[in-house]
């Protein structure tokens, strides 16, 4: 997925009213690690463990990569992994 798509389909999710017609009106989840807690905060009690092991695959499986280093980016398509809106690119 581009990261115009990721941004999208967060901001649905997050409640966005139409972010696909108005693609500037809404945080860059890509790329803004405060615009990516904001959506964490969104999860359910019980995505936040699939979440996290999403997020420790691109750490090589470290806890540590998980709480410290983990982009927004990172964090953005584990978030939609974890949501089952993620979708492959060919």
């Amino acid at each position: 997925m581009s990261d115009e798509e990721i941004n999208i389909a967060i901001a649905e999710h997050c409640g966005w009213a139409h972010p696909s017609v108005q693609p500037y009106a809404f945080p860059d989840f890509c790329n803004d690690l405060n615009a990516m807690h904001e959506a964490e905060n969104r999860l359910r009690n019980g995505d936040w463990t699939r979440y996290c092991q999403y997020l420790a695959e691109y750490g090589g499986g470290t806890v540590r990569f998980v709480s410290v280093h983990a982009t927004a980016q990172n964090r953005a398509k584990a978030f939609l992994k974890t949501l089952g809106k993620w979708e492959e690119t060919e």
